[in-house]
This record gives C-alpha cells, structure tokens and sequence, in this order.
C-alpha cells in the first residue's frame, strides 16, 4: 500500500522496475568474490559507517519481526506477547546457529505454501469491477518509492546472499528471483487495488478484505513470512563480519532485539524503514564497482 498501491497505475509499473532491481543486484551480489559484508566494504573509507547502518537495520528487522510474530500468535492461539516473542526467538535462534544450509532448507520448505496462499488469496479476493480505483500519481515520490522498497529489503539480503558458499554458481539466479517478486507482488497488488476505497486508511488491509477461513489461511502465511525474515535477518546479522557467528553472540542479538520488539511493530516500521532504505542506496553503489565483481 505504502510504496505501490497508493500510486494507482504508476504503482503497478512500480513493482516490474523494482523486481528489474532485485534481479540485477542479486545477480550481483552472486558474482561478488567476497564471502561476508565485512570483506565486501573493506576497501572504502566510509566501510565501518556502512556496516554499523546495515548492522543496526538488521538488529531492527529482526526485532519487528518479533514483534509482528508475537502479534499473530497472540491473534491465532491467544499466547502471551511476551511469551510468543521468546518462542519465536528461540525457534530463529536455533536455525540460525546451525548455518546456511539450515537456512536454505527452511527457505525450500515456507517457498511453495506460500505461493499457494498467495494464490488462493488473489484469486478469491480480487473483486471484477473497481468501483473506486487508487488516483495515479505521477511525482518524484512515485519513482523513488521502489527504489527504497528495494534497498531497504537488499540490506537484510545482500549480507544473507553473499555468505552463500560457491554462490558464482548461482550467478544467473536473480532473474529468476526477480520473476518470481513480480508475479507474487502483482498477484497481491490486485484485490488491493479493487478494495481501494475500503482500506485505503488501513494498516492491515488484507486483514480487512479477508474473511471466513480464507482470513486464517492469510495469518498462516503472515506467520510463515514473518518466521522466514526474522531467520534471514538475524543469520545475516549473526555473520555479518567475517567471524564465525556464536552463541554469545547470538543470545545478546535476541536480548537486544527483544527489548526494541517493545516498541511494537508498527512505530518500529513507520519511524525507520525509509530512513534505512536511503542508506541501502550506499550499498548498492559499492556493489557497482568493478573491483568487487568476479572477473
């Protein structure tokens, strides 16, 4: 709603220049020769600026994400705030100890149900007349709304992606990523678009739209994209340096992240991710470079 749907059509073209995005700075995240975010920033004098903004937004991702789990969990099996924010820390926590391909497998396992919902949701969802469609907008605001969707979701990405052992073998794979966002990301743009006059104020407006069980399967899927990021955020943030993430660590990156998910999820989204997604620019530059791309 906030980057794309609230610009009517332009919002729509919106979502194919920032999947372009996404492929490109994937595959060249894969063709980077460096194995940690550490390496990859080293040469540059702003290298420790960066690294402590992409560090912090991680520690702030990962603590959203708590807070949105213990939100759902609390809605779907009526479990304590407190209590379902350590169940989820502590589920992430053990994923991300036991390495990458702990990460990959869960990715394998959460990929296809949710597609699925995805599916179900779009096509059961999107009504046939739009009685009142979003205005489009045409403004510097409209162009630079996907350009800061992707990078502030590329500074929990490009850490994860570039960790990936033999990943020169996986080169050609962000235009297949990049496939897969524009068809998930237009399949949901749609019943947004025809209830727009309904849920255009809403801060959950799939949650407004859905009903009857067709609104469990959405807090199913919720779940299954929030657990997901938390994973990813907290593993990149874990081995964002070269050193070899450990349990010490660990168990302060889950103190601390505890602690900020007080917040809530929402003040925690509103007040920082635009601020970080400008930063994420930066990131983006310096995978531009020709020394750090596989020659």
């Amino acid at each position: 709603m906030t980057y794309f749907v609230n610009f009517g059509l332009t919002g729509f073209f919106g979502i194919f220049f920032a999947a372009l995005l996404f492929a490109l700075v994937i595959h060249r995240t894969m063709m980077s020769p460096c194995s940690s975010l550490k390496e990859l920033l080293a040469p540059f004098p702003f290298s420790k600026v960066l690294l402590l903004i992409t560090e912090l937004f991680l520690l702030v991702l990962y603590s959203a994400m708590l807070s949105a789990s213990s939100e759902v969990l609390l809605r779907i099996f009526n479990i304590n705030q407190f209590a379902g924010t350590l169940i989820t820390a502590a589920a992430v926590t053990l994923i991300i100890l036991k390495g990458y391909n702990s990460i990959s497998d869960l990715s394998e396992v959460l990929f296809i149900p949710i597609v699925i919902i995805i599916f179900i949701i779009s096509l059961t969802s999107t009504e046939k007349s739009v009685t009142i469609p979003p205005p489009t907008v045409i403004d510097t605001k409209a162009f630079l709304s996907p350009v800061i969707y992707v990078s502030y979701n590329m500074l929990t990405t490009i850490p994860l992606l570039i960790t990936i052992p033999d990943k020169y073998m996986y080169r050609n794979c962000g235009n297949q990523v990049g496939i897969v966002i524009f068809i998930l990301s237009a399949m949901l743009i749609m019943p947004l678009y025809t209830h727009y006059s309904d849920i255009s104020s809403s801060t959950l407006p799939l949650m407004e739209i859905l009903k009857g069980r067709i609104k469990y399967l959405y807090e199913v899927l919720l779940m299954l994209a929030i657990f997901s990021t938390a994973v990813s955020a907290g593993y990149a943030l874990l081995h964002s340096s070269k050193n070899t993430g450990t349990v010490k660590l660990a168990l302060f990156i889950n103190f601390t992240a505890v602690i900020i998910s007080f917040l809530g999820f929402n003040t925690i989204v509103n007040k920082v991710y635009f601020i970080f997604g400008i930063a994420g620019i930066l990131l983006f530059a310096v995978l531009f470079l020709p020394s750090k791309i596989k020659q």
